[in-house]
């Protein structure tokens, strides 16, 4: 008997590191399996179905995502609790950004579409992308460059690009990628002038230039990556995950995000 309690007592144990603790938003202590120079600090049930796409919002204190499965803009905390949520237009949004200097801007990847909200996150506009392709292998992840007004957007597969817009959201550059299985997410670091992208079928973050040249590489095991956000104050890099349903934090050193 003694025996057979102290194996139920283990796979227990063990249960517990599998999945995301839905009665509460503390983190759990997790093996990490993914890049040594990562180190997962924190891993919160969000609560949003098919949750894709990451971004910090302009004074730091929350993030923005959005649900790919019934088309709301979600904010939530840095430990993933919900604080809000708004319906979009907009089908199979992919991707979520600031804009400008109070608006957002969502990808939309079965529209081949920009999606523009002003700052009472009210339509402002509506932009069609020259985009081929399969419906479901459209564009995934959308960053801005305040510095230089430029809007990017990474394409999935079939073809795999990163996309450069101006500031009217007309495509102006157009760059084949073919280090990754697929893309699916992707953040512009404004402080070091780098791109972030994330493949979900090749569990890596990637960090490159703006025109998509790798300038290093992060393993993660964590399936179906679909948002990526850095917070460089604090040396720490949020993602979040469509299959899971979870915000993972990880701390990096300062010398990893420069």
């Amino acid at each position: 008997m003694k025996i057979l309690i102290s194996i139920i007592s283990a796979i227990l144990y063990l249960s517990s590191f599998t999945a995301c603790n839905k009665s509460s938003n503390n983190p759990l202590k997790l093996k990490n399996t993914t890049d040594s120079r990562l180190k997962l600090i924190g891993k919160y049930e969000l609560n949003i179905p098919e949750p894709s796409g990451l971004e910090i919002d302009f004074n730091s204190d929350f993030l923005w995502t959005v649900s790919d499965e019934n088309s709301y803009l979600y904010k939530i905390s840095t430990h993933g609790q919900k604080i809000d949520s708004i319906k979009i237009d907009g089908r199979d949004l992919e991707g979520v950004a600031k804009f400008n200097s109070n608006q957002l801007c969502l990808i939309t990847e079965r529209d081949r579409g920009l999606v523009v909200l002003d700052s009472t996150m009210k339509l402002n506009k509506r932009v069609l992308l020259d985009l081929p392709g399969e419906l479901n292998s459209g564009p995934e992840g959308v960053s801005y460059n305040s510095l230089t007004k430029k809007i990017y957007v990474i394409n999935e597969k079939n073809p795999k690009l990163l996309l450069e817009l101006d500031e009217n959201q007309s495509i102006t550059k157009r760059y084949s990628l073919n280090y990754a299985k697929d893309f699916s997410g992707l953040y512009f670091d404004e402080t070091n002038k780098y791109l972030w992208i994330v493949s979900d079928e090749s569990q890596t973050l990637i960090k490159s230039d703006t025109t998509g040249k790798v300038i290093d590489s992060y393993k993660v095991d964590i399936p179906q990556v679909e948002g990526i956000a850095i917070d460089n104050e604090k040396n720490l890099i949020y993602i979040v995950s469509d299959n899971t349903e979870c915000l993972y934090v990880f701390t990096i050193g300062k010398a990893e995000l420069q």
